[in-house]
């Protein structure tokens, strides 16, 4: 939670200093935290989780005053795992001049959808669970280049987590495996990494 603060009060003078809070916190700027996750349908467990615990964060953050004079919110979108409800998202959160950094999403093809918008209006946002390499690096990646300076993850990528697997599975001495995937970005990231 402090990362992704600090980020967004240090990292982010495109943004319009953010009022003051109408009624508790008086005399504290504001800042808002957003989270972009599928909060309904088959994935929503792990976007629930993800946005509880920003939930949490921001309201551990203001009780103990972990950035004097500034009061955070929180606020929540769903993206229901698909980019086009994640960029309406996205374009929604960018319009709130108090949002300073955004958590999310939990889909990498939503990740990408939503990055430009991000980029655009100098706003952090913070994967918790995007495993694309290409989000970070760019489409060549033989000749990686980041395509979006305000875009962060905290998790692996799919070349190092298919790899992985699959020198576990040869250490084992298992030497065929077929690969199924659901044509989304992660499943065809994965087991395109998995099988080179």
């Amino acid at each position: 939670g402090l990362l992704l603060v600090s980020l967004a009060l240090t990292g982010c003078g495109q943004r319009n200093a953010p009022a003051a809070p109408s009624g508790g916190g008086e005399g504290k700027k504001v800042a808002t935290i957003g989270v972009i996750a599928p909060l309904s349908g088959g994935l929503s467990a792990m976007g629930n989780g993800i946005r509880n615990s920003v939930e949490l964060a921001v309201r551990q953050a203001n009780e103990t005053n972990a950035v004097p004079g500034w009061q955070f919110k929180f606020v929540a979108e769903d993206d229901q795992g698909s980019p086009d409800p994640g960029r309406n998202a996205a374009t929604k959160l960018v319009a709130d001049k108090t949002v300073v950094g955004v958590v999310g999403p939990l889909n990498s093809s939503v990740g990408q959808a939503m990055q430009p918008v991000f980029e655009s209006a100098g706003i952090p946002l913070i994967s918790p669970a995007n495993t694309n390499p290409s989000l970070t690096r760019g489409a060549d990646l033989a000749n990686p280049v980041r395509p979006y300076k305000t875009y962060f993850r905290t998790c692996t990528t799919d070349d190092v987590q298919g790899p992985f697997a699959a020198k576990y599975l040869l250490d084992e001495g298992i030497k065929e495996v077929a690969t199924i995937h659901d044509k989304k970005t992660y499943g065809q990231g994965l087991v395109a990494a998995f099988t080179e």
